[in-house]
């Protein structure tokens, strides 16, 4: 599944299927991997300022919605703390995690994941919502 984040900066995210990470019943967290790129350079970049927010949203949000949905649960990474989850590949440099949801685990048969670059002066990219049925492959 791709979205883009659209602006001088651009991302491209890609969200795997849900995760059985605690080999307990049922998905407890989903793989996300994404891509960076600026206005010149179609290739991913490193993110070497800024931050990038992860927001699992219970349902389907669509980018109509979005702005007044509220997520389940979000995760925040520092240009510092992606340094771990970065690599390279034909793309360009990308980041790839599979964040869990802890005791914030949806309810609904979709769930919705919305990316967020924000700039270190403070501007913000959102992506598209990716959706993901909520059932393990």
């Amino acid at each position: 599944r791709h979205t883009r984040l659209q602006g001088d900066w651009s991302s491209d995210v890609c969200s795997s299927d849900l995760l059985n990470l605690d080999n307990a019943p049922g998905p407890d967290g989903f793989g996300v991997r994404f891509f960076v790129e600026t206005a010149n350079l179609p290739k991913g970049v490193p993110i070497r300022k800024g931050s990038i927010e992860i927001a699992l949203y219970d349902g389907a949000v669509s980018a109509e919605t979005m702005t007044s949905a509220t997520p389940l649960k979000t995760w925040q990474f520092t240009a510092a703390q992606l340094k771990p989850f970065e690599g390279t590949s034909r793309l360009g440099v990308g980041y790839q995690m599979t964040p869990q949801w802890g005791d914030s685990k949806p309810t609904k048969p979709l769930i919705s994941i919305i990316a967020r670059y924000v700039g270190a002066n403070g501007f913000v990219i959102t992506s598209a919502p990716s959706t993901i049925p909520m059932s393990v492959k």
